[in-house]
């Protein structure tokens, strides 16, 4: 006779009785009444459902369209935004009511559980009004960065977009911006978790709000679009536009996919906004499809994302591919060669040529002090162009919470801001968003582009002689999947061995002729190379995150994934040029996967994809 524990049985009654939505609420009332009549499966499924609770991080929250309290669901939702509604009338008192927020959602959907993005958003907004909290609400999807533009020039206290941006169709995401513009930082994360957890029985019938006229009738609901969105579009082209007339006249041909998401109607504008001739779409991938029919994985970056959008390209002429994740906040590019062959830009080679185009743009505008920013495991070439050009370079954590405040910081002494950026795919270019913005990179590549071709030049021939230029720089990346979270403690517990970094790791490396010359562990704040041995960037206890330079320049940097089982590594390598730089990260790489991170010994397993590298070692 099985039972099912006490915590489960009462986390599981309490949803019960408060559960707005009747699908999921029957769901978990059937397997309950299952599990304690003895059916092991269903006692399994609540344990898995109950048995913990989806946390509230800087990034908000993202999980799978289940019931449960380890799941994003109407319930899971709700008493979110009461904790970030109890959090933000403590900071702002009196003034939330009339600065408001401001709330977006994008396509995502189970409709078997009646689940969506937008009734999400819906019970959200119920949430502020019944605080007497004006909400500015899109009634239609948005695209992420809309989103974002909407908190700053409404000046709301914050902003909540739903989302799970490129993640599997499974999954939906809540995002919450702060009143700068970018995504929350510390501690305002931690004190909105407790807030939740203060605030978790529903504070009145939301149900009310949802009937009779509905969120968009509420005398508290202002719909932001159109006018939000067309200032939106304005600034985009007063302050990143640069050929406007010439742009009508542009030779190069744009296919473009927004990979079953929602940004399809508003790159449609930003091109018009830049006065660049219509796009060819991907029409099997341009209306948003919750079940991304086309892609496994609706990330751009994945293999085979763009083949769709490539086909279509050699069907009209067209050279330049350009892709939006499904929320439009990141900018995939390929171009097709006078060879015929194509070139798919990485995530750093798309930041290298657009942070070229800023700067020349901005030294025709009359120059002045500018800045760059872009994260810790993105490309080096950043900062030699800076060092060679004498613009600002900065650093930062990977996550645009972390970079766009670093932005502001930056641009609070007086300098233009070229581009913010990190390698998988993410830009905010000068400062229109205060987040990662594919609406707005799309025109901007566009425009260069067709400026390029006007020199005789491919985006991938300039991109070689910023190189010739300024280094070759070559990032070989890849991760390990890692099934339990104490296998990946244990693996950065040994690398760290009592602070004996560069031994440690120069012996664990074991590879002939390199040796570890400098340190920083990001995780606990320690900097090898700092007088006092401390960091400048401020430590990040919870996650794990080691680089290692070796004596020739290549950096080596591990870390956990925060979002997935993954431990990634990055090697980046310089060289004289493509194929010498290439070589030696790629060589690096092997003995990072198959000796440092020893997989075997680990209980790592590695993916197809990083198996040839074992190549790599005698």
């Amino acid at each position: 006779e099985i039972m099912v524990s006490e915590s489960i049985t009462k986390a599981a009654e309490d949803w019960i009785r408060w559960d707005p939505n009747p699908l999921t609420r029957a769901q978990v009332e059937a397997e309950l009444k299952k599990a304690q009549s003895g059916d092991e499966q269903a006692d399994r499924s609540l344990t898995k459902a109950f048995s913990t609770r989806i946390k509230f991080g800087t990034s908000g929250l993202r999980g799978p369209m289940q019931p449960g309290t380890a799941n994003i669901n109407t319930l899971v939702v709700l008493q979110a935004a009461q904790g970030i509604c109890a959090h933000l009338e403590k900071v702002n008192g009196e003034a939330l009511r009339s600065k408001g927020v401001a709330i977006g959602y994008d396509h995502r959907a189970n409709p078997a559980l009646g689940i969506s993005s937008k009734n999400f958003a819906e019970i959200s907004a119920a949430v502020f009004f019944s605080r007497g909290v004006k909400v500015y609400f899109y009634p239609e999807m948005v695209a992420t960065p809309v989103l974002a533009y909407t908190v700053l020039a409404r000046k709301v206290a914050a902003g909540i977009m739903v989302t799970a941006s490129h993640n599997p169709k499974e999954d939906n995401g809540y995002k919450l911006y702060w009143d700068n513009g970018a995504s929350l930082i510390e501690p305002h994360d931690k004190l909105i978790q407790e807030a939740i957890l203060e605030n978790l029985a529903p504070w009145t019938d939301y149900s009310t709000y949802m009937s009779g006229k509905g969120i968009t009738g509420h005398e508290l609901c202002i719909n932001p679009a159109p006018e939000t969105v067309d200032e939106y579009m304005a600034a985009m082209g007063k302050q990143l536009c640069r050929h406007r007339a010439a742009n009508a006249a542009s030779k190069v041909k744009v296919v473009y996919t927004a990979m079953h998401g929602v940004g399809q109607p508003f790159c449609i504008r930003s091109f018009q906004e830049f006065n660049l001739a219509p796009f060819v779409a991907v029409e099997e991938q341009g209306v948003p499809d919750p079940t991304f029919p086309t892609v496994p994985f609706p990330n751009p970056e994945e293999k085979g994302a763009l083949d769709l959008a490539k086909k279509k390209a050699e069907e009209v002429g067209a050279t330049l591919v350009l892709a939006n994740d499904p929320d439009a906040d990141r900018l995939a590019a390929a171009e097709r060669q006078p060879s015929g062959e194509w070139v798919v830009f990485s995530g750093n080679d798309i930041g290298s040529l657009l942070c070229a185009w800023q700067w020349e743009k901005h030294k025709e505008a009359g120059g002045g002090p500018a800045a760059a920013v872009n994260s810790v495991v993105s490309s080096s070439f950043l900062g030699a162009m800076a060092k060679a050009e004498g613009f600002e370079f900065a650093q930062h954590y990977t996550g645009f919470k972390f970079l766009c405040n670093k932005a502001i910081e930056v641009e609070a002494t007086g300098k233009t801001l070229l581009l913010t950026y990190e390698q998988s795919i993410g830009y905010a270019l000068g400062n229109l968003v205060r987040d990662k913005d594919g609406v707005s990179a799309a025109p901007v590549f566009a425009e260069m582009a067709g400026q390029l071709e006007t020199r005789g030049l491919t985006c991938a021939q300039y991109l070689h002689s910023l190189h010739d230029k300024y280094g070759w720089f070559y990032c070989e990346e890849g991760y390990v999947f890692v099934p339990e979270p104490a296998l990946m403690l244990k693996c950065f517990a040994e690398l760290r061995a009592d602070h004996k970094y560069i031994e440690t790791i120069t012996s664990k490396l074991n590879m002939p002729g390199a040796a570890v010359v400098a340190i920083t562990d990001f995780t606990t704040g320690y900097d090898s190379e700092t007088p006092d041995n401390k960091s400048p960037l401020p430590a990040v206890p919870g996650t794990e995150h080691i680089r290692a330079r070796l004596a020739d320049g290549t950096l080596i940097t591990v870390r956990g994934s925060g979002t997935e089982p993954k431990l990634k590594f990055y090697v980046e390598s310089t060289g004289k040029t493509d194929a010498e730089a290439r070589a030696l990260a790629t060589k690096v790489a092997g003995y990072v996967v198959f000796h440092l991170l020893n997989p075997e010994a680990n209980g790592f397993s590695v993916p197809e994809f990083v198996q040839p590298l074992r190549s790599q070692l005698p």
